[in-house]
């Protein structure tokens, strides 16, 4: 018995170094894919480093990785023409990119400062965003609609985090957040800089958070500047 542990640690360490190596869309090797006999090894491997990850940061970096791996594997299925077990790794992606975004959360309910941490998770998500994008365009028609939900999904997330950004612009710089009823095709905070943003009819139009800057300026996108002449 205690042999046989040992060959199933070696295979799990093994597999595990493989999965550091970059590709050209800097998604690591998917190594072991949800095909193989021996995934169980794998995910095995995962779930005692996430029981070894001590601290909200670093519980974060490890779910974002473990989505980037999901990532590498989805396409790698899609490559394979493996649609069903591709959506199924598809949906354990979006499931361990939510828990790395709850632990950002909860980091940022404690106080602490995520600045680093949050241009990571925008960074990673702006990669996947741009693996789904390219799949979308050449993935058979069976995996287009999971790929399209995992889209949508991703760009909120960065509209998200874009919003939390232009907030804090708007605060900085003397603004106040306020709601508008803007175009439907306006984000949150939309650069009143600008003619159009929010002056559509109402049918066209929504509620939208906008900065409401100091007399005599008006906001760019990023805070409340003096308008050009």
């Amino acid at each position: 018995m205690k042999k046989i542990f040992s060959i199933l640690v070696l295979l799990v360490l093994s597999f595990g170094a493989v999965s550091v190596l970059a590709q050209d869309d800097n998604l690591p090797s998917p190594g072991l894919t949800p095909d193989s006999p021996f995934y169980f090894l794998k995910t095995w491997k995962e779930q005692i480093q996430l029981f070894f990850t001590f601290g909200l940061e670093n519980k974060v970096k490890q779910y974002l990785h473990l989505a980037d791996v999901r990532m590498a594997e989805y396409q790698k299925m899609l490559e394979k023409g493996k649609t069903e077990i591709a959506q199924k790794t598809l949906d354990k992606y979006e499931k361990q990119l939510n828990l790395a975004l709850q632990k950002a959360e909860e980091l940022k309910s404690a106080g602490q400062e995520t600045t680093d941490l949050s241009q990571k998770i925008e960074d990673t998500i702006a990669k996947h965003v741009e693996v789904l994008q390219r799949n979308l365009e050449k993935a058979p028609e069976a995996a287009k609609q999971g790929l399209q939900n995992a889209l949508e999904n991703s760009q909120k997330v960065i509209q998200k985090k874009l919003a939390g950004k232009k907030e804090a612009g708007c605060l900085a710089s003397g603004g106040t957040v306020k709601t508008a009823s803007c175009c439907k095709s306006a984000s949150d905070f939309p650069n009143t800089c600008l003619i159009g943003a929010c002056g559509c009819s109402l049918e066209n139009s929504q509620e939208t958070k906008v900065c409401e800057c100091q007399e005599g300026q008006c906001f760019n996108g990023q805070k409340c500047v003096a308008p050009e002449i």
